[in-house]
């Protein structure tokens, strides 16, 4: 995996305990993968886990750009218990979902395992030609590698015409172990059709 060119800007400032990325990653073609560690936001040069050295994400295209899936860590027993993608509020059943702002991602929340996400009519479901918001949690290398305490957070992702043609935009998580956070709006979705290029920049906020 290639990121595209003019991508890999990326800058973090946090107030409070809230730590926001933007970034502008896409793979660079539709049969591969961005891997990310989100408390470092690394991106691994290739479709190889082991170019990222303790990977929490990964996003991948498959079945020539038709299928989007969103995989995580399986290399020991019962962690999957500290990744996955947010179900909606209230659905303990099926894929991660695409959420709207003004979602609480926190511990009691229902988290899906790796796997690939719904497109089309319904709650829950991702939309084409849109930014989709996903919540997620993690567990922190920062937190000496075996500690169980979970991190909670979230990120916008630009879907194209297919699945398979996404732009990662934006991960927030809680700095805090354990902490909710609650999605708030990020970049306009017309500005991202419109192919407006999203610089790293951080922000701040309690």
């Amino acid at each position: 995996m290639a990121v595209a060119a003019g991508s890999v800007a990326i800058a973090s400032i946090a107030h409070g305990a809230v730590r926001t990325f933007t970034m502008n990653w896409t793979p660079s073609a539709l049969t591969e993968s961005v891997f990310v560690t989100i408390d470092s936001l690394n991106t691994g040069p290739t479709s190889s886990s082991s170019a990222v050295t303790g990977w929490d994400l990964q996003i991948e295209s498959s079945n020539s750009g038709s299928v989007l899936k969103f995989n995580f860590p399986t290399d020991g027993p019962g962690l999957s218990a500290y990744w996955g993608l947010m179900r909606l509020p209230g659905v303990t059943t099926g894929p991660g979902a695409s959420i709207p702002n003004g979602t609480i991602v926190q511990q009691v929340a229902s988290y899906a395992d790796s796997g690939p996400v719904t497109f089309g009519g319904g709650a829950g479901n991702w939309q084409l030609n849109a930014v989709n918001i996903f919540g997620f949690r993690f567990r922190s290398p920062s937190n000496g590698g075996t500690s169980q305490v979970i991190h909670y957070g979230y990120g916008r992702i630009f879907i194209g015409a297919t699945p398979g043609q996404f732009r990662l935009l934006e991960l927030s998580y809680q700095d805090t172990g354990g902490a909710a956070i609650t999605v708030v709006p990020g970049p306009g979705a017309m500005a991202v059709m419109a192919g407006a290029t999203i610089l790293g920049r951080g922000r701040r906020r309690r």
